[in-house]
């Protein structure tokens, strides 16, 4: 079913909504975002729209642990939630950490129960297919060249060179394996 594209004035935020807002925040290109938005029947500037939303929503509440909890209709009982679905990444989970004062300290893709994580070489990995930690697993130690939550760019060795893999949310962006053989 697809996700209304309405004003978000008029009706309340949903966990649909704070999936938009992730896209929206990703380091990914636009033909990716658009084509994740019309799975939930949307447009470009739907997204941003939603996006802005659930950004203003988040940064006007006195505790965005909560807030998050709240849009992804999970009880902030815990300092640690773990989303149970998410429609644009059904092979993923989001895990979320609190931090002091109600702050989102952590919020990171993980692969969701039962889903095979054994990796293709890095040439042959696309956008969405892995976390952080599954690349770090198979093809680490990464070495760190930039770090700016949510987003995050790594170096690591793989056969004849240095590949480079940008990460949103801990979620595989990009990675330029032109200095590696696959």
């Amino acid at each position: 079913m697809p996700h209304q594209s309405r004003s978000t004035a008029q009706r309340t935020l949903t966990a649909v909504d704070f999936e938009v807002y992730l896209l929206m925040t990703m380091l990914c290109r636009a033909a990716a975002k658009s084509a994740a938005l019309t799975r939930l029947g949307l447009t470009l500037d739907d997204g941003r729209r939603i996006s802005d939303a659930v950004r203003v929503h988040l940064d006007g509440s006195p505790s965005r642990f909560a807030a998050v909890a709240e849009l992804l209709g999970l009880a902030p009982t815990a300092y640690l939630l773990h989303t149970e679905s998410l429609r644009l990444w059904p092979d993923f989970r989001l895990l979320l950490a609190a931090g002091r004062h109600g702050t989102l300290a952590y919020a990171t893709f993980t692969r969701a129960a039962g889903v095979s994580t054994q990796l293709p070489p890095p040439s042959a990995l696309r956008p969405w297919s892995t976390t952080r930690d599954e690349l770090a697993a198979a093809y680490g130690p990464l070495r760190t060249t930039d770090h700016c939550p949510p987003h995050e760019a790594y170096t690591f060795q793989h056969a004849a060179g240095t590949c480079t893999a940008t990460f949103s949310w801990g979620l595989l962006m990009e990675l330029d394996a032109s200095g590696a053989e696959s």
